[in-house]
């Protein structure tokens, strides 16, 4: 593996429509969530994945900032060679911004549209200004700032807007995800989930928009290859889906691992097995 995300917080300051953490579901089977690990199982957590060759961890949840020992494990991290990334909804990006950018390499924050559109698919009003005022709060500092979009519905009439608006606060990059239905995101899948039209429009604004302001920009989401009037774009994600390649996995806030953020099904726990030994050769490689 090269890249571990890592979840160190369970909870999270908004409500987004199209949350794909398992462990916000309502419907289904429920996900296995027990508490957050201490930052000292976390630091063993990081021994470990030193050991299994990963060189990158990037540092989500929920919202990672609500972990009260963020800064500490990425401090840890940091120390023991690892590239930290933060995915943040931007909320206490602000507050933080010092401890951020000495902790931290990349920082992806969350820009689901302009003011009114983030914040009805956040379900938090002011997020929108919180997120920018965490950029800038971030701006001259020794960090790279991206923005993270989640197309869905209800943005895609707004992704133009959005990808200049990243440009315009200087973002260094936009990363754009399409809606993937997934925890709280079952529920909304009528009303969150793009048609193939929707999808290749998607992929066509992306490549306009990011020549137009100057952005670089990179779809982080499989695209379904039988799209009708889908061409080759420069900037999709290569490997396709990443789960089971050896090439990332998922770690929950209390050590379970699982192929991919997106998945519920968790393979075991770091703290009690050794999954290298334990998991289908293609998993670990």
């Amino acid at each position: 593996m090269k890249v571990v995300i890592l979840e160190v917080a369970y909870s999270c300051n908004v409500r987004c429509k199209f949350c794909y953490n398992p462990w916000g579901a309502s419907k289904g089977k429920r996900y296995p969530q027990a508490k957050v690990l201490p930052k000292r199982d976390f630091f063993h957590i990081i021994d470990k994945l030193k050991q299994w060759g990963v060189d990158t961890l990037a540092f989500s949840g929920g919202e990672p900032l609500l972990n009260p020992d963020i800064f500490e494990i990425a401090a840890y991290s940091k120390e023991q060679g690892f590239k930290n990334s933060l995915l943040t909804n931007g909320l206490l990006v602000e507050s933080h911004a010092k401890e951020i950018a000495e902790n931290f390499d990349v920082v992806q924050i969350s820009l689901h549209g302009t003011e009114k559109t983030h914040d009805r698919l956040t379900g938090s009003r002011g997020s929108f200004q919180k997120a920018l005022m965490g950029r800038m709060a971030l701006i001259d500092r020794d960090v790279g700032v991206s923005a993270v979009i989640v197309v869905n519905k209800l943005n895609l009439f707004d992704l133009r807007d959005t990808i200049a608006l990243a440009a315009a606060v200087d973002m260094s990059s936009v990363l754009v995800n399409r809606f993937l239905p997934g925890g709280k995101g079952i529920e909304n899948v009528k009303s969150l989930g793009l048609k193939e039209n929707e999808l290749v429009e998607m992929l066509n604004v992306v490549e306009k928009a990011s020549e137009d302001f100057g952005i670089p920009p990179l779809v982080g989401t499989p695209t379904p290859l039988c799209l009708e009037g889908l061409r080759s774009y420069n900037f999709l994600l290569k490997e396709g889906c990443m789960a089971g390649k050896g090439l990332h996995c998922a770690i929950d806030p209390s050590g379970g691992m699982r192929v991919c953020n997106h998945s519920p099904q968790v393979l075991g726990n770091c703290l009690t097995s050794d999954p290298e030994e334990s998991a289908p050769d293609p998993l670990f490689v």
